[in-house]
């Protein structure tokens, strides 16, 4: 909820929770459509205003709703959003998760509002990795699990050829899959990205930040690019 009632309620409780004085981003995450968007950003404003929250980040929400937040705060003279938290992968399928949800425009949003864009499931479930086959996927996998809905999320034939590309640049380079695929979407142009990972080990998280570390050729890149376009 994002009445002014609940938000103050919730931030409260989480200064306390946390033993601190302020929050660094506070999330709106998925929009309550049953309140005005000038409503819920003024009560943020006043958060800001009040020292209790430093910076506002929204998630989940469609390229019209982001414009309207952003048209909001400008006519009114509300702290701008800062963080953006769309989902986000180097095959850019996972917009069809959401009706109407443009991810192209919701990006160039971003892009024109210097906002930073923090992606999730930025392996698109671990599709990725390169654990998965067309013909086969790890018991006990995301993919084997959810059957069916994973790979309407996740999986397309243009998603297939992106992945070997990806493999393919991993091995000239001597990285892993995910490393290259983390790292093609943090070089995206317009925006800072930064990928919020999803990790079950220390190993895993060591393989993943790693993808800082590596530097992939504009060549390699364009390969990407080109599939994307077609």
């Amino acid at each position: 909820r994002l009445n002014r009632e609940h938000i103050k309620e919730q931030i409260q409780e989480t200064l306390r929770t946390l033993k601190t004085d302020y929050i660094d981003i506070y999330y709106i995450h998925r929009w309550d459509e049953e309140v005005s968007t000038y409503e819920a950003l003024s009560i943020f404003d006043e958060l800001i205003d009040n020292g209790e929250i430093d910076q506002i980040g929204v998630s989940t929400v469609t390229d019209l709703k982001m414009s309207e937040i952003l048209e909001t705060c400008e006519n009114h003279g509300f702290e701008f959003v800062t963080v953006a938290q769309p989902p986000l992968d180097i095959t850019h399928i996972n917009a069809s998760r959401y009706p109407g949800f443009d991810l192209n425009k919701y990006l160039e949003l971003c892009a024109y509002n210097n906002l930073t864009v923090c992606a999730y499931s930025p392996l698109a479930g671990g599709f990725l990795t390169g654990k998965y086959t067309q013909n086969d996927s790890p018991i006990g996998s995301r993919r084997d699990q959810e059957g069916g809905e994973f790979d309407d999320k996740y999986i397309s034939n243009d998603a297939w050829k992106i992945l070997r590309s990806v493999e393919s640049i991993a091995r000239e380079i001597g990285a892993t899959t995910a490393q290259v695929a983390l790292k093609l979407l943090m070089d995206e142009s317009g925006f800072v990205t930064i990928p919020i990972i999803g990790v079950r080990s220390v190993e895993q998280l060591r393989e993943n930040v790693k993808a800082t570390e590596i530097e992939i050729d504009e060549v390699y890149r364009n390969e990407i690019y080109k599939i994307l376009k077609q």
